[in-house]
Parts: C-alpha cells; structure tokens; sequence
C-alpha cells in the first residue's frame, strides 16, 4: 500500500509540473491574443473613453492562481527558499528572489515546489503535499478556462467566416 500512495503522489507532482507548462503556455497565447484584440478595437474602445491614452493596461487577474493551498504551507516554502537565495546571503541570487516573490505574489504553489526542488530543498511526500497538489491543479485549470473563455480569445479563435459577426456581438458584449 505504501508503494501505491508514494506513487500516486510523484504522480500528482507530476501532473502539477505538467499543467504548470500548460499554463505558462496558455499566458503566451491570452497576452497574444489581447494585442491582438485591443488592436482590433483600438478604435471602438478609444471611442468609448473620454481620454486620449492609448490602451497599455493588461488585465493580469488570469496570472493570479486562485490557490487554496493554506497560505501557511505557502509562507513555509518561501521561507525555505529565500534563505538561500536571499540576495543579502552569500549564496543569495537576486534574480532568483525576484522570481520567488513573484511566485508568492501569485500564490503559485507549483513554482515555489519547482524552485525548492532545483534548490535541492526536499518537501515530503504526504497526503497533505498530495492533497495540495491537486488543489493547485484544480486552480490551475480553472485558470487556463479563464483566459480560453474571454472575448479575446475567442475573438482570435474564431473563424474567419464568424469574424463580422462575433465583432458585432463583441461590441454589444461591451455596450460600445
């Protein structure tokens, strides 16, 4: 039995570190996809807006990962990793903390596993380490969803064909 749960959790590490690639993938495509949208509406959404700024705002809510990891096990892996690569340690890596912060910042689970594991700092395997692994990949997904099902994307996504009349429905979306 214990072959089975040791596992089924290196197996849900696995997972993580996959939907994690996922993810990174996806932020490519939604942030193309908002140039790409914001250049085909520039003149609709300036028309709509009493100042004359261009549009430079990018909604990075879909980057924040809605995580329901306990923020204390979250607080315990950014402890574990800033004492190495604090940038005021002799071993410290300014870059590094740099990406740690925006880790915690985003309350990316999986990334901070990544930076400890890379580090050498070792997490037990558990039932808790399991269960919040699949928190993660649930929050994960639904992050991805996000970004699949805004008008940007499925401005970008939509056929050629469809494209008259998805701009249409767009700009009744946006009460322009």
């Amino acid at each position: 039995m214990d072959k089975i749960k040791t596992l089924r959790y290196k197996k849900t590490r696995q997972q993580l570190k996959y939907i994690q690639l996922e993810l990174e993938e996806t932020q490519l495509v939604y942030e193309d996809c908002l140039e790409k949208f914001n250049k085909e509406f520039k003149d609709e959404l300036m028309d709509s807006r009493d100042s004359e700024e261009p549009l430079t705002e990018i909604d990075d809510s879909h980057l924040i990962i809605d995580s329901s990891v306990d923020k204390k096990i979250l607080n315990d892996i950014y402890k574990k990793i800033a004492i190495k690569v604090h940038p005021d340690k002799k071993t410290g890596d300014e870059d590094k903390f740099k990406e740690l912060n925006d880790a915690n910042n985003h309350n990316d689970y999986g990334k901070m596993l990544d930076m400890a594991e890379n580090l050498g700092i070792v997490f037990e395997d558990n039932e808790e380490s399991y269960l919040n692994n699949t928190k993660q990949i649930r929050c994960i997904m639904k992050s991805i969803t996000d970004m699949q099902t805004t008008l940007a994307w499925q401005w970008v996504h939509s056929e050629v064909s469809q494209k008259d009349a998805y701009k249409s429905y767009i700009l009744e979306q946006m009460k322009l």
